[in-house]
């Protein structure tokens, strides 16, 4: 939600409200805008809430609205990037070995494209609010406006993949075993999130793909007995928006 119109100052918060009276109990300043949905992680007997915003920054907060540590995601020093913001406008994901992906749509040029952090084993630096994940964990990948959210599964082989649409009209996928992105061309551009599932019931994953031609493309997956770790638009059919990982 964004804010300051009667103040003067323009700010964007995260607000926490309780569910029985509507009350605030907390409201996290995010700095710069909001333009997707935040996240409840689980892990254990933990839980944190991933929020991206649309100036590079992806934070996971505890549950009291405290900052546990932040991503940064600012377009990497040099050249041709010179260090620009990163607009967020998706949903981040993060797969079941913690690598979390999230794509940039600022500048409608090669400075967007798609992020990928490893944060299984990754170090944080920082203290408080300036606590933020080491930036040698990450990668961009130059692939002009992302805005769609991605989804997990066994696309095209058994390890955990990750595909994404971008609005240009290529179809990303990041084998995270491998750690290797595959780029496939498209009819037409996309910004909606994929559905990956089995729509059929034949044992086998379609990828499905809303696109700017106006035309919904099914496209069947060869993997068998493949899995789906997130398949959909805030996760499930319930819009809960909630990762459970190991």
């Amino acid at each position: 939600m964004e804010d300051g119109e009667n103040s003067g100052v323009n700010e964007s918060h995260l607000y926490a409200l309780d569910g029985k009276n509507g009350k605030t109990i907390w409201d996290f300043n995010l700095g710069s805008g909001l333009k997707s949905s935040p996240v409840i992680v689980r892990k254990a007997k933990r839980t944190a809430i991933m929020v991206a915003t649309t100036y590079s920054w992806v934070y996971m907060l505890g549950l009291d609205g405290k900052t546990l540590y932040g991503v940064d995601f600012q377009l990497p020093d040099k050249e041709p990037y010179y260090g620009g913001i990163s607009g967020l406008y998706g949903t981040p994901i993060i797969t079941p070995n913690e690598t979390m992906v999230v794509g940039s749509s600022w500048w409608s040029s090669e400075h967007d494209g798609l992020w990928i952090a490893h944060l299984l084993k990754a170090k944080l630096e920082g203290e408080g609010i300036y606590r933020s994940v080491e930036k040698n964990v990450r990668k961009f990948y130059a692939a002009n406006r992302v805005s769609a959210s991605g989804v997990v599964g066994n696309i095209t082989n058994k390890n955990w993949q990750i595909a994404i649409p971008t609005e240009k009209g290529e179809l990303l996928i990041y084998d995270e075993k491998v750690r290797s992105l595959e780029r496939l061309k498209m009819p037409s551009g996309a910004e909606c999130t994929p559905f990956l599932g089995d729509i059929d019931g034949d044992k086998k994953l379609e990828l499905l793909i809303a696109s700017y031609d106006g035309y919904l493309y099914c496209y069947e997956l060869s993997v068998k007995k493949a899995k789906v770790f997130i398949g959909q638009f805030r996760q499930n059919n319930t819009n809960q928006a909630e990762i459970r990982l190991k």
